[in-house]
């Protein structure tokens, strides 16, 4: 088993390309990474200890309102003008 408690880093890349999409050094710390139509729906702290859910994205209508939630890595590529990642795509 690998040594956690010295820093890592943590690479996100497109599968298909190999392209390095991000990647950070974490040390002491954690991450959260989701990916397709799965998003961070609920975060709870309670003291030093972090709570989250992680729900699937329900299909988009009409009146539906998200404005509360965590958008997921996939809607904020779009947004920001980059491609989204292949269904299934993850680290």
């Amino acid at each position: 088993m690998a040594d956690f408690r010295k820093p890592v880093r943590v690479t996100i890349s497109d599968p298909e390309t190999g392209e390095q999409l991000e990647s950070r050094i974490l040390s002491n710390d954690y991450c959260v990474i989701t990916a397709g139509n799965r998003y961070v729906k609920h975060t709870q702290v309670m003291g030093r200890t972090h709570i989250f859910s992680v729900a699937v994205e329900k299909p988009s209508t009409a009146h539906d309102d998200y404005s509360d939630r965590i958008p997921s890595p996939n809607q904020q590529r779009i947004a920001a003008g980059i491609p989204p990642l292949p269904e299934g795509g993850s680290l």
